[in-house]
């Protein structure tokens, strides 16, 4: 039961995520059409000057057949060339804007071609913790039945108590005492304490961490188990 209750609680948790990393897809997408968008429009402004300043030295060579000196002759003609130069400059910048923005245009096409495959994956991962949500849903309902057959002959405030500590501690309630120390907490067991839980007259709990706790050793296989952890550990420290 407790762990169908935890793969539950993660379902949530893993659909969070999910719609997390497709809304960060989704704004970096949107930070890049934004700037796509101003580069666009930073190039349709420098051809707007691009044409003004082609205007402009059309409409001073027009005007050099109407010049009546030398020195207004040299005047209109370096307004030309500064114009001229000018001209030529923004005519550079406008063809790197405009690499600039076949890049981003390529690189945008990618980032849409990746976030639909994205989007894809998450809705199939969603339908499949969906359907685990469901079955998992159903099997807890099953046990839950079966829980309340088990717990019918226990007495009701001792039960209360288990159910309010095991939602307080993420299910673990009621451990074993093993080797004189809590399974949980993993502090030593007052000797008076252990003398009590051999006897198995009455349920008590550990004075460190608050849970219910029982002798291993009146479960063989429980003592099994737990050596079986202390050995794994122990190889892993070796």
């Amino acid at each position: 039961m407790l762990g169908i209750e935890r793969r539950l609680k993660r379902i949530p948790q893993q659909l969070e995520a999910l719609d997390e990393d497709l809304v960060r897809l989704e704004k970096l997408l949107e930070r890049e059409r934004a700037k796509l968008q101003d580069s666009h429009e930073f190039r349709a402004s420098q051809e707007s000057q691009l044409r003004d300043e082609d205007e402009q030295i059309r409409s001073s060579k027009q005007r050099l057949t109407g010049v009546k000196s030398t020195r207004e002759l040299a005047a209109a003609q370096r307004e030309i060339e500064s114009t001229r130069r000018l001209a030529q400059a923004r005519s550079e910048e406008i063809g790197k804007i405009q690499d600039a923005i076949g890049k981003a245009e390529s690189g945008i096409s990618k980032m849409e071609s990746e976030l639909k495959t994205v989007r894809e994956s998450a809705a199939e991962e969603r339908g499949r913790l969906e359907d685990e949500r469901q079955r998992l849903e159903a099997a807890l309902g099953k046990t839950r039945t079966s829980r309340s057959k088990l717990t019918a002959g226990v007495d009701p405030d001792l039960l209360r108590a288990y159910d309010r500590m095991r939602d307080r501690l993420n299910g673990m309630a009621f451990v074993p005492v093993h080797e004189h120390r809590c399974t949980a907490c993993k502090m030593q067991v007052p000797h008076q304490t252990y003398v009590m839980l051999r006897r198995g007259e009455e349920i008590l709990s550990c004075e460190h961490c608050g849970r219910m706790i029982y002798w291993a050793a009146h479960f063989p296989d429980e003592v099994e188990r737990l050596q079986a952890i202390i050995q794994k550990r122990k190889g892993k420290t070796s």
